[in-house]
């Protein structure tokens, strides 16, 4: 039995995505299982319609009086706002903490900042991930909005917000992309299990904020994770800081050199079919993602501008006080 404490993650879902993608976890809440972190699950929402059977009432935080944010992100900012410390005084910080919402949606894309930013503030480790969406104008103006914004607490904290990042495309299943946010999720905890030889907390903490060591700046990174050296390697060109856990310190590896590097060697075994996993980071695809979403905004908003604008079939002069026409 190791006399190290096994690793805690914090795991806060935010809105009615980030709930959803978070309940997958409750099975496993406050449980020790090998080779992984153990997984607090929490959830914030400003509306009950996302509350289901998996979602424990105890770890959740709603806020009254209200019924959703209606994808409008100014509808309950300063409740969200407002919601933060006794979130965090009820559900507290872990050694590791991954905040999950839309961009989208209106609750989430906003509580998840204001979450994040006081964990940063704070001094916790923290990494976002981010489901952004263009099926209507409001999705996808909400999500370039979002995405700008921790770009912003990144600029005011002086830290590196490190974020995995899916798109759900009209044609996507919502299923396959949860499907891979789940493969993350669990891919660090294996991470921050604390039970990787020559990997302790500092090293995943320099990790997560990597602007503290290296050129970068404190500002948006991306998250990519990697279950084999081959698919790592691709991501050489963007690179600036690699976690990696490999089976033994005689494993091949990558092949390139980052700014900033951490490896293990887990004691506990990998997830069945995994022998490594790579935790890539940088700063470089932000700016694709955001011209790829800025894209998406414009052609919608070229769309609407295109359109005829018709009059009304009713002349005002036609009704009545009760806005009738006999």
């Amino acid at each position: 039995m190791s006399l190290v404490p096994r690793g805690k993650i914090s795991l806060y879902g935010i809105g009615g995505c980030g709930t959803n993608i978070v309940a997958h976890y409750a099975d496993v809440a406050g449980k020790e299982v090998p080779g992984c972190a153990i997984i607090e699950p929490y959830y914030l929402d400003s509306s009950f319609a996302n509350v289901k059977g998996a979602v424990d009432p105890e770890r959740t935080f709603i806020l009254e009086e209200k019924e959703g944010s209606g994808k409008v992100r100014t509808e309950n900012r300063v409740e969200l706002a407002r919601a933060v410390a006794p979130v965090l005084k009820k559900f507290p910080p872990g050694n590791l903490n991954i905040v999950v919402s839309s961009g989208s949606g209106g609750s989430g894309s906003v509580g998840s900042i204001y979450l994040t930013s006081k964990l940063l503030e704070d001094g916790y480790p923290t990494i976002v991930i981010l489901v952004g969406s263009d099926e209507c104008e409001r999705s996808s103006l909400n999500t370039l909005n979002t995405i700008k914004s921790y770009e912003g607490v990144a600029q005011k904290t002086g830290k590196t917000i490190m974020m995995y990042y899916e798109h759900l495309k009209p044609a996507d299943k919502r299923s396959a992309i949860d499907e891979r946010i789940w493969f993350v999720i669990s891919a660090i905890s294996c991470l921050a299990s604390r039970r990787n030889d020559e990997m302790d907390l500092k090293d995943i903490e320099n990790f997560v904020n990597f602007s503290a060591n290296t050129s970068a700046n404190a500002q948006l990174s991306v998250l990519e994770v990697y279950r084999s050296n081959e698919e790592a390697n691709a991501a050489a060109n963007f690179a600036v800081a690699v976690a990696s856990l490999l089976r033994d310190p005689d494993s091949s590896s990558i092949d390139f050199r980052p700014e900033y590097r951490t490896t293990g060697y887990p004691s506990e075994p990998l997830p069945s079919g995994i022998e490594c996993l790579h935790f890539v980071a940088g700063v470089e695809p932000v700016h694709g993602m955001f011209k790829n979403i800025s894209k998406s905004t414009e052609e919608i908003a070229s769309a609407k501008n295109a359109r005829t604008v018709r009059d009304s079939i009713v002349k005002s002069s036609e009704l009545d006080d009760d806005g009738m026409v006999f």
